[in-house]
């Protein structure tokens, strides 16, 4: 590789880490992520008690046990400082209702995060790797350039959660699979079979990727099926699997039944990630992910060689399945976007050849140029607005100061985070799974609402029309003790008084 490339390539992973860490702050001490509470539960309990049970299977386990490992230096260290004296002094989060959490030492967020960060690098230096292979040192950069600045792995790759993880793993397994079909070496097949195992290990859609190996096999192969090999990554990918996740057999009856629960979860819905999945992900990949639809184009230029109709079988057969589905979002998109960068700097670099036409060549310099734009736009104004302070923060201050100590109130999942010196705190997953007879009979003072909750009902009222009918009966009936918008982000603090509902 020469040496321009490699500095090249290097600013490129600066730019992906300064975006990617930019932000990674959000919120602390509070955790407004729900995913993020989950997984550091399961892994603190693994790090404390030594018992390996993750005693959750809605998502594999891979990503709870590395941060159950990253736990041992960063508790030696503590330690070693007089802040810890037994691993049960690293303190877990507390939690009000989902979304209304906080934890009283931020870096041990901080550390998940950052493991999260580095595999979002990581991830874009593959993306390199694989373009360099199909493309050309150019397309690659370029490709690895498009995913750097991308709006949806610079936002996943500041979670604890497992997005990112399974996105690298994809990757890697493209990576051996396109090393399968040019070299044929054993070695590759075990990589393809371990980087596949590990994709499911770190989410369960990453089951898929196990074809993209198994077609190189034959695309390469003329007597595929008789050579052992192709059977080696489909053992290789379920020991991974199963080595990364062993309690999936010894509490078998648990694991079955979450993951089924987890299906019909998104094939019946989730409120405010639900319904017409196709034009929302068209939608969603026009204003976020412009370059993806240049990569979307870039398809029919696959196949012109075997090596792209590799590269080109995943995201076909992912996005039919996620299509089928009615839970539809940013990170269950993901997966295929890489690949979409990648399809999108092979079009700009057949485009922008000698060869190529003057006037197509200005063109989709000029749309790269402008795409990226949008890009690093939507990355840094989402890292800009993830770290202003909101109502999250403001409001529980104001409580304090302002409401009767003693009052006994519900909030609402996605509401503020009260501390519980001076107040009854109950937490409720939404105010409006119980009237407001039923608050006042129990004495509650104050209800509070948070946006992340009720704001998704009254963004889609056509589809919502009860949910949206029976938080107006609150809003119109109780009285507005204050209402907050810091942030963009509303709080809203009803009083439970006297009140009439026809």
């Amino acid at each position: 590789m020469a040496k321009g490339v490699t500095w090249i390539l290097v600013g490129i992973l600066i730019l992906a880490f300064v975006l990617r860490v930019s932000g990674v702050t959000f919120g602390l001490p509070y955790l407004y992520h729900p995913d993020e509470v989950n997984k550091i539960g399961a892994a603190q309990q693994i790090f404390k008690t030594g018992n390996l049970n993750p005693h959750y299977f809605k998502k594999p386990a891979f990503i709870i046990y590395l941060n159950a490992a990253a736990y041992v230096p960063y508790y030696l260290i503590g330690k070693t400082a007089g802040i810890f004296e037994t691993r049960q002094d690293l303190p877990a989060p507390q939690r009000l209702a989902i979304g209304t959490e906080k934890i009283s030492m931020p870096s041990i967020v901080l550390l998940g995060r950052m493991l999260t960060v580095l595999f979002g690098i990581a991830a874009v230096f593959l993306v390199f790797l694989i373009g360099k292979m199909i493309i050309s040192e150019s397309g690659g950069l370029l490709a690895a350039l498009i995913m750097a600045v991308s709006p949806t792995s610079v936002k996943l790759s500041r979670f604890i959660t497992p997005d990112t993880f399974v996105v690298f793993f994809i990757l890697l397994t493209i990576y051996a699979s396109l090393q399968i079909f040019e070299k044929g070496q054993t070695k590759y097949y075990v990589l393809a079979g371990i980087a596949s195992g590990l994709a499911v290990a770190s989410k369960y859609n990453g089951l898929l990727i196990i074809i993209v190996p198994i077609l190189a096999h034959f695309l390469r192969n003329k007597k595929a099926l008789a050579d052992y090999r192709v059977y080696l990554i489909i053992a290789i990918t379920i020991l991974t699997f199963f080595i990364i996740n062993p309690y999936a057999v010894i509490e078998n009856e648990k694991f079955t039944n979450t993951v089924i629960s987890e299906t019909k979860h998104y094939s019946k819905g989730h409120p405010g990630m639900e319904g017409n999945s196709i034009p929302w992900y068209f939608q969603y990949t026009f204003k976020y992910e412009t370059l993806a639809f240049l990569g979307i184009f870039g398809l029919f230029y696959g196949f012109r060689q075997k090596k792209s109709i590799i590269l080109m079988i995943f995201p076909i057969v992912y996005f039919i399945m996620i299509s089928s589905v009615t839970v539809r979002n940013d990170r269950t998109l993901f997966p295929i976007l890489p690949i979409l960068f990648l399809y999108a700097s092979a079009v700009t670099i057949l485009f922008s050849k000698k060869s190529a036409r003057k006037t197509a060549r200005f063109i989709v310099l000029g749309l790269i140029v402008l795409f990226l734009s949008f890009s690093l736009y939507h990355a840094i104004h989402e890292a800009v607005k993830i770290t202003r302070i909101d109502s999250r923060k403001t409001a529980p201050v104001w409580i304090e100061q302002n409401l009767p100590p003693g009052s006994k109130m519900a909030i609402e999942a996605y509401g503020p985070y009260v501390e519980q010196d001076n107040f009854t705190l109950v937490g409720i997953w939404r105010i409006i799974d119980k009237s407001p007879q039923w608050y006042a009979e129990r004495e509650f003072d104050y209800v509070i609402f948070g946006e992340g909750m009720f704001g998704r009902y009254f963004k889609d009222p056509e589809r919502y029309p009860k949910q949206v009918e029976d938080y107006n009966a609150f809003f119109e009936n109780l009285e507005l003790t204050k209402q907050f918008n810091d942030g963009g982000y509303e709080i809203r603090i009803y009083k439970i008084g006297q009140f009439s509902i026809e």
